[in-house]
């Protein structure tokens, strides 16, 4: 399987008129929409944890540090679970036209 690579453009890379593409693997950037989900809902990593404990799922807040950074993989489960609590489609934590 090929490696495929993805662009990540936030709002923080913009630069006067100059757009700044940092490529990212796939992992990086779940981590990514993942990360901009917790804090669109104002919550730290600890509080994403007890809400997922809560809601019966257990993942540490130092595992939802590795994920946001793209250094652990998600199983199917984690990712239900986060998008469930953000109230968002899978699907939309993936690049355009992946799925």
């Amino acid at each position: 399987m090929s490696k495929k690579s993805f662009k990540i453009i936030t709002e923080k890379e913009v630069v006067t008129t100059e757009v700044i593409e940092t490529e990212v693997t796939l992992l990086q950037f779940i981590g990514h929409k993942l990360r901009e989900e917790r804090e669109k809902a104002d919550i730290n990593q600890v509080q994403l944890s007890r809400r997922l404990e809560n809601g019966g799922y257990s993942l540490s807040n130092s595992t939802i540090g590795k994920i946001e950074k793209g250094l652990c993989p998600l199983r199917v489960e984690d990712l239900a679970a986060l998008s469930n609590l953000f109230g968002v489609k899978m699907s939309t934590l993936y690049p355009e036209g992946l799925l």
